[in-house]
């Protein structure tokens, strides 16, 4: 019934929608899969996964389980809450043989969850580094390392110029997994496969979506705010409140994230920013980013 179930939703699984274009819910977008800087800054920061038991929270299509077994891991507890994806992980490992190496959990992880030795690593951070839950991996009282830890943001504001503008723009075609750092054939072969089979059995049926165009090397941009936190030291609360060093009238606001060094909105197919307009910014006004969500939002006094 499992590997019914894993065919017919085959399209569910490998999908660009036509609202959502990260929408492809083999736990991430294939534009994201295959971005190599994202890829290689995971590959290097998996070293640290040498002879150690580790713990992948949000397996997905099985990137980071692969990375760190490559880089020595004693075994993987792996953790996936959504269901296909789960079913998609199983099917992935049970065809590479790595039942004895990654254990594939159908569970949302909380940090109490798993050895008590194990390293977690994970890539829970969304556009917006916080819209995937990373905040569940918060807990001072929890002394087992996160990887990445170090999370960080710069607040940009500029006057509007006449030609911002949102542009349309459509997903991208390219279809070859090439994931940018060195994997095991049969891994790569596996997550090629699947694809080619949707690909053979599906028509591809794509609507333009809108989002604001990149901004950052092309304006005169500001930093008007910023925060960074330790999520292994760090009491991070519910909402980070950030007070912005800028006010006028038509202020385009627009956050940039990092994670450790690696910024997350240089330009890619699936690295999108948002940004937004202010027809009069006071005095005193707070960036607010709620941790849980996501979500950012102005504070005008």
């Amino acid at each position: 019934m499992e590997e019914h179930s894993l065919q017919d939703d085959l399209s569910q699984i490998i999908s660009w929608k036509a609202t959502h274009h990260h929408d492809f819910s083999m736990g991430t977008h294939w534009n994201m899969l295959v971005d190599h800087p994202r890829n290689q800054f995971y590959d290097e920061l998996l070293k640290e996964c040498k002879d150690k038991v580790v713990i992948d929270v949000g397996f997905g299509a099985g990137i980071l389980s692969m990375l760190a077994l490559k880089h020595g891991a004693k075994i993987v507890y792996a953790y996936e809450m959504v269901h296909q994806t789960y079913l998609l992980g199983k099917h992935i490992i049970e065809s590479l043989g790595l039942e004895d190496k990654i254990i594939l959990i159908h569970d949302k992880f909380f940090k109490s969850m798993g050895p008590a030795d194990a390293l977690i690593i994970h890539e829970i951070v969304g556009a917006a580094i916080w819209n995937e839950t990373l905040i569940c991996l918060n807990g001072t009282e929890d002394s087992r390392k996160v990887i990445p830890h170090m999370f960080s943001a710069d607040i940009y504001a500029m006057q509007k110029p006449d030609n911002i503008h949102f542009e349309k723009f459509h997903p991208n075609d390219d279809t070859k997994f090439d994931p940018g750092v060195e994997l095991s054939d049969e891994y790569t072969n596996k997550i090629q496969n699947l694809v080619d089979d949707f690909y053979e059995s599906r028509t591809k049926k794509f609507q333009y979506y809108y989002n604001f165009p990149y901004l950052g090397n092309t304006y005169d941009w500001n930093v008007v705010g910023s925060y960074s936190c330790d999520i292994n030291k760090d009491d991070i609360s519910d909402n980070i409140t950030v007070p912005l060093d800028v006010s006028g009238k038509n202020i385009v606001i627009f956050p940039e994230y990092s994670m450790h060094n690696f910024k997350l909105h240089e330009p890619s197919h699936w690295r999108m920013n948002k940004a937004c307009l202010i027809a009069d910014l006071p005095k005193g006004s707070e960036f607010v980013q709620n941790t849980g969500t996501g979500i950012w939002w102005i504070k005008c006094p």
